[in-house]
């Protein structure tokens, strides 16, 4: 292995890590907002997140993994969002 390089066997810190599957997330999520499901390929989903297919293979097996990780996320956000209207409590950032 190049020092220096990345690629294959290089290792990033857990922070790291979590940023990029975080990014994923995010891109995916957008992605499939926007144009659906099936319009969108694991590529593109790398791409929008500033990654490499090899980083998406790292976090998920698959897009159907992917999109499940989403629709998760995406619930306890919407249940964190009910949760301050009924209670009153201010907003906070929600990812």
């Amino acid at each position: 292995m190049h020092r220096g390089r990345k690629g294959r066997g290089t290792k990033v810190s857990k922070e790291t890590s979590a940023k990029h599957r975080d990014e994923l997330l995010n891109a995916a999520s957008r992605l499939f907002r926007e144009r659906g499901f099936d319009k969108v390929g694991i590529a593109e989903i790398a791409a929008a997140a500033g990654l490499t297919h090899g980083a998406f293979s790292t976090h998920f097996e698959s897009k159907e993994a992917l999109c499940a990780e989403v629709m998760r996320a995406s619930r306890g956000a919407a249940a964190r969002r009910w949760t301050q209207l009924r209670t009153g409590a201010p907003p906070s950032r929600l990812v």
